[in-house]
This record gives structure tokens, C-alpha cells and sequence, in this order.
């Protein structure tokens, strides 16, 4: 990533930079490569770089809106107009691993009013987490209690 104030200063080093990596290395330039204002933000690590903030790469957060609507099927049905939750915990781990990811990789963002919309969005996820708003993270609620292994002991 190169900056400068200087379209054409810009045009130069790219033409050293052609030169060097097709002479020096036999190699070729990404082709979609273009010259663009700083103030469109820079896209870089799933972020757009704006000055005063980050934002999270809009392929991102629609990759992140996928999974969601991946779980929701996977973990609830619908029959007769009532949904049925399945408290699967492997499949509740990986959702929570997911969230997790996602979460921590938003973090570095601006992305208060993005989470608070996915969390609207999805509601159902309140079935199987709470919020910590201070701590920034889920607190499963479908944790088996200890010691309740068994039906028997279920059932006492």
C-alpha cells in the first residue's frame, strides 16, 4: 500500500514496482489494482480503514448473517406455528465458537450499532445466550448442570 498526496509520484513507483517484480522476480501485479482517495477508506484484514474509524468489511458481516441463518435451521423448526429449539451441545459449541469469532473480530471496529442489529435480527439467539453487555461476550444458557449426567439423576 502506497500513499502520497502526488497522483503521478504514485504512477512512478508503480512503475518501479511493475518493473522490479516482473525483472527481479518473474512475477506480475494484481491486475485489479487501482489508484483510489484515501477518503473511500482502505480496505485491509476484513476492515475498511477510514481516519477516525474502522469499519468491518461488508463480506464479513454478510458471511456472519449466513451462519446465523445456517444455525437458526439447523437448531429450530417450526410445526403448526410454534418453534421447537434443539439444545444440541456440540452444535451449540461450535455456534458459540462462531459467535466468539466473529465477536472478537468486530471488536476492533466500530461496530456497536452492527451488533445491537444482529442481536435484533436474530432473536432466537437469546434461546441459547445471554448478552454481557460490560464484558463484551456470550454467556451460554444451555450449560447441563453438573453431577446431571443421567436421566436418574435428571429426574431426582
Amino acid at each position: 500500500m502506497l500513499l502520497s498526496a502526488d497522483r503521478d509520484e504514485l504512477l512512478a513507483w508503480r512503475g518501479q514496482i511493475e518493473g522490479y517484480v516482473r525483472d527481479e522476480r518473474a512475477l506480475e501485479l494484481n491486475s485489479r489494482e487501482r489508484l483510489r482517495p484515501v477518503s473511500d477508506g482502505i480496505d485491509f484484514l476484513g476492515y475498511i480503514v477510514r481516519r477516525d474509524y474502522r469499519l468491518v468489511r461488508r463480506r464479513v458481516v454478510n458471511a456472519c448473517k449466513a451462519w446465523l441463518r445456517w444455525y437458526r435451521e439447523l437448531l429450530g423448526s417450526e410445526h403448526e406455528g410454534a418453534v421447537t429449539y434443539r439444545f444440541d451441545e456440540p452444535d451449540l459449541d461450535r455456534l458459540r465458537a462462531t459467535l466468539s469469532s466473529y465477536l472478537g473480530h468486530f471488536r476492533h471496529a466500530n461496530t456497536f450499532q452492527l451488533w445491537q442489529s444482529l442481536w435484533r435480527d436474530h432473536a432466537w439467539l437469546a434461546v441459547y445466550f445471554d448478552w454481557d453487555a460490560a464484558r463484551q461476550r456470550l454467556v451460554p444458557r444451555y450449560a447441563m448442570p453438573k453431577g446431571l449426567t443421567n436421566v436418574r439423576q435428571q429426574y431426582a
